[in-house]
């Protein structure tokens, strides 16, 4: 079900505005990029819960990183003794052990990359989890103003961008840092002097790659808020296809398109042209090293410094040495800074903090008994425009009442307040004497079921729809309330009965189907309050008429409370209270407000379906 949370309803509720010149509009984030180091200490931070998994990882690292030393090691052996001492055993013991290395470290690369990819699985979705449950906590205030676009692109990009970078890379980044461990030890083993300053001159050749860096990441990261600005723009093109086709908007809204596609194509180019920098100066550096330690090394044995065995076995493990240096300026260290980006927006959404939270020792609410009772409430969707200026009222427990008035007036804001979706910014909301705010959330929503006019059914069958109203119900009583909702008839008739799927949106169900199918799922949940916010606007006059009678036949025994701008369909209210830019000005029966001659009796009068 959805709920409108605007302070104001409107008549065109899809927005062909563009998803870019809106985002243009809002107020930005400061770019703040998460460094190389804050990339890197996240990393580590969402390894450590699979230390378990993480310690085997490194042995297996270990053991491939000790094959490529071993290797290159024994080069000086078969060179300076086997070759010229013509020692046949010693060159088959060699080969021999070099043969049952690599046996060795070929398994340990297989089973370092199950592990790994189990890692990077469980990180992934413990990231996902994480996001979900924070969305659950998160206040209808957060999704009145969040673009779903931008949510679903920190869940299918951002994370994306993590895998590559806190997965992947991350342990090739292991990978290459155990081979720097292991490598650099034997450099000095073979000769000190070379590799001091082969030592020396590697910092130096990675100080490229340090210029670019920050820059990089904020350009990953204004990249990853205009991708998140695309997805946006197009999910409300496809949602908006009706307003777009009728209207003829399909060139402008190609044309906006083309305009967000030219913005995206130049940060795209910028982010990836630095990235790019990133490696390409440090490789090119690595090189550099390269050509030292080949021109130094030659130096040495020439002048009789190093044996021929022993110059092969240090080239051999100075390339390993800049090649694991390579990898990790070209190939992980520009993943991690587009991980960043990533990295950065989903931290964004979980450093959201919820409008409406539990106080520390909330009680539950007892089911209502008593009354409801509104006491000089304010409140503000944004801190400035008031859409509730001092109400007061009381409903009795088991009334109907309504509310009506003009567009904008605060009507949808009282039901959001009584749902407990905001809290008041002055004032209180009790149930039987207790303040919502000192009750839990879960405890005020438990006893409320309500029909909107914006129906959500899930993309799953009519069933599954129902029983979300009361999870656990049997389907006897499933289809018990889809009697009651009158609905059960036109479900026997479709080929698959209660296991049909309902679409997306329950877009394959008309109007009025959606309508009795939220209604089914309300009369399952047996509240005490109904809730009714414009449930019958946008149906036909029949339809409208039949669901009307069926809402009137559930609110027997509850306290039911509509929103509503069809002034026939409440005639029989308990109470009518009429708001007008945020006041509550008139209140009483129907007859008691159309003889007072005030606002209601203007509504009556401009209504489409003036009562008679």
């Amino acid at each position: 079900m959805s709920v409108r949370t605007s302070p104001q309803s409107t008549d065109v509720r899809i927005s062909v505005v563009s998803e870019h010149e809106r985002l243009a509009t809002l107020p930005q984030l400061p770019l703040r990029p998460l460094g190389l180091g804050g990339v890197l200490r996240r990393g580590f931070t969402y390894w450590r819960p699979h230390w378990a998994l993480a310690i085997p990882i490194l042995l297996v690292m270990f053991v491939q990183g000790g094959f490529n030393t071993f290797f290159d090691l024994n080069l000086q052996q078969i060179i300076d003794h086997v070759l010229i001492d013509q020692d046949g055993p010693l060159l088959a013991q060699i080969l021999a052990q070099i043969l049952g290395f690599y046996l060795l470290a070929t398994a340990a690369a297989v089973v370092g990359n199950y592990l790994s990819a189990r890692v990077g699985a469980r990180i992934l979705n413990d990231l996902r989890r994480q996001m979900f449950t924070h969305l659950q906590r998160l206040s209808m205030g957060y999704f009145a103003h969040a673009r779903s676009g931008d949510v679903i692109a920190r869940f299918t990009s951002d994370l994306a961008e993590v895998d590559k970078g806190l997965t992947y890379r991350f342990t090739d980044g292991y990978l290459s840092v155990v081979g720097l461990l292991l490598n650099v030890p034997a450099l000095f083993i073979l000769q000190w002097q070379l590799a001091l300053a082969t030592l020396v001159a590697l910092p130096l050749a990675m100080f490229g790659g340090r210029l670019f860096a920050a820059r990089a990441a904020r350009a990953f990261l204004r990249l990853k808020r205009e991708q998140a600005a695309l997805a946006s723009a197009v999910q409300e093109n496809v949602k908006a296809q009706a307003v777009i086709r009728i209207f003829g908007l399909q060139r402008t809204m190609l044309t906006r398109l083309q305009r967000q596609l030219a913005d995206l194509f130049q940060v795209t180019a910028s982010a990836d042209f630095l990235s790019m920098l990133v490696g390409t100066s440090s490789s090119f550096g690595v090189k550099l090293v390269a050509i030292l330690v080949i021109g130094l090394g030659a130096f040495f044995a020439f002048n009789g410094g190093l044996s021929i065995g022993t110059l092969v076995a240090f080239v051999a493990l100075a390339n390993d040495v800049c090649k694991d240096a390579y990898d990790i300026s070209k190939k992980v260290a520009p993943r991690l800074i587009a991980a960043g980006g990533g990295i950065q927006r989903i931290e964004e959404l979980l450093n959201e903090q919820p409008q409406v939270i539990d106080s520390p020792g909330a009680g539950t609410l007892p089911r209502l008994a008593q009354a409801i009772h509104f006491e000089d409430v304010c409140f503000s969707y944004t801190g400035q425009q008031a859409a509730l200026n001092h109400v007061s009222f009381t409903i009795p427990a088991g009334h109907y009442v309504a509310f009506v008035g003009p567009t904008g007036a605060g009507k949808s804001t009282i039901l959001n307040l009584l749902a407990r979706f905001y809290d008041p910014t002055s004032g209180s909301v009790s149930f039987d004497g207790c303040d919502l705010r000192a009750v839990t959330q879960d405890s005020v929503r438990a006893q409320m079921g309500a029909v909107f006019q914006d129906t959500f059914l899930f993309n799953t069958t009519i069933r599954e729809n129902i029983r979300l109203g009361r999870l656990g119900s049997t389907d006897a009583e499933v289809e018990a309330a889809a009697q009651l909702a009158e609905i059960d008839d036109f479900i026997a008739h479709l080929p698959d009965g209660y296991d049909t799927r309902v679409g997306e949106m329950g877009s394959l169900l008309s109007g009025g189907q959606r309508q009795r199918l939220a209604i089914a799922r309300a009369i399952l949940r047996d509240p005490a309050i109904l809730l009714l916010d414009e449930p019958t606007s946008d149906l036909d006059p029949v339809t409208e008429a039949a669901i009307n009678l069926t809402l009137r036949r559930l609110a027997r025994d509850r306290t039911v409370i509509a929103v509503t701008h069809r002034l026939g369909a409440i005639q029989q209210a308990d109470e009518i209270f009429v708001l007008d830019r945020g006041r509550l000005v008139e209140h009483g029966r129907h007859q008691e407000l159309i003889a007072a001659d005030g606002i209601y009796f203007e509504l009556s009068r401009d209504g489409s379906r003036p009562p008679p």
